[in-house]
């Protein structure tokens, strides 16, 4: 049942016709690394200088399909879920395709804080994560200059967890509208939502007595086995019974309004338009009165980067206090 909860999100339950094998399928896609690579890639922090992380927590991550390849045997249960597929047009009103192309599962063991609130990573034409940095597609996003470039994603988040703390929350009407929450025990229920857009965060997981504080390494892995996880980096660190970990599915796919839009998209080139990109934010500097010149390597000077975010800042609002 599709069931809306604001024009800009669709809660669906049930998500999956056989939510068993679902989580079969993931216990055994083991081994997860830490969500924390995600943040930017090696190469990235290499040319700015900066780390996008400093810590690192044990919420870890494995991708079951990314472009709409299935990476993990079985992951096309997921992949080409026709329940997600329905309600991802539904976030799109006016759109006749939506094509799948990623499937990752987080899990996270107790930790005394939450996962902030936060949108995901957006993809532009020609500009995306494999050639351009995080922090930059975040700008293009937060400034609002590059939505005809910006290909919608409609993304459709499930989870697997019956403990304590772990809800769901997240604001479809923007930080001043009403916010919402999902929270455990969490049954076949999923949410969909243009989570580019709309901020989406965690509350803090688990027992207090139970949680990680001391930071993970970048080569940490999570291991699943006979319904016991362990953490290791790379000897044990910590092992947990299943109910102590919150799983969750996150699903994407990209949405047109026709087969006219989509070809366009598929036909673009992978160059990455730089000098557009400055050329875009420069002009709306200046309509600011902020001055600024062109950066010489603008895809990883700091100085250009604090600008930005000044310019453009992010504010998010707050997950509720830990129980």
């Amino acid at each position: 049942m599709l069931l809306g909860v604001s024009d800009n999100a669709i809660r669906l339950e049930p998500a999956f016709p056989d939510r068993a094998a679902v989580h079969d399928l993931i216990v055994g896609a083991g081994p997860f690394v830490p969500l924390a690579r995600t943040a930017q890639t090696e190469d990235e922090e290499k040319e700015s200088g900066r780390a996008a992380v400093d810590y690192v927590p044990p919420w870890f991550r494995r991708d079951l399909a990314t472009e709409g390849v299935v990476r993990v045997d079985g992951a096309e249960l997921i992949l080409h879920n026709p329940v997600f597929l329905g309600a991802a047009l539904g976030v799109y009103p006016g759109s006749t395709i939506a094509e799948p192309t990623t499937v990752y599962v987080n899990v996270m063991a107790p930790t005394p804080f939450p996962f902030v609130s936060h949108r995901d990573i957006p993809v532009f034409r020609r500009a995306n994560r494999w050639n351009c940095p995080v922090w930059l597609l975040g700008k293009m996003l937060r400034s609002g200059l590059f939505e005809k470039e910006r290909i919608r994603l409609a993304t459709a988040v499930a989870w697997f967890y019956d403990g304590v703390g772990g809800e769901f929350h997240y604001w479809p009407d923007g930080i001043e509208g009403e916010s919402h929450v999902e929270g455990p025990p969490f049954g076949n229920v999923a949410v969909v939502a243009d989570n580019e857009r709309v901020f989406h965060g965690v509350a803090s997981v688990g027992d207090r007595a139970k949680a990680h504080r001391e930071s993970l390494t970048f080569d940490a892995e999570m291991v699943h086995d006979d319904g016991v996880w362990t953490i290791l980096d790379p000897a044990p660190v910590a092992t947990h019974p299943a109910d102590d970990i919150r799983v969750t599915i996150s699903w994407k796919a990209e949405v047109f309004a026709d087969e006219t839009e989509r070809d366009a998209v598929r036909t673009d080139g992978d160059d990455l338009p730089v000098g557009m990109i400055v050329d875009r934010f420069l002009a709306d500097l200046e309509a600011m009165g902020i001055n600024a010149v062109a950066p010489d390597d603008p895809l990883h000077d700091t100085e250009w980067m604090d600008l930005l975010e000044t310019a453009y800042p992010s504010p998010a609002p707050p997950i509720p206090s830990a129980r």
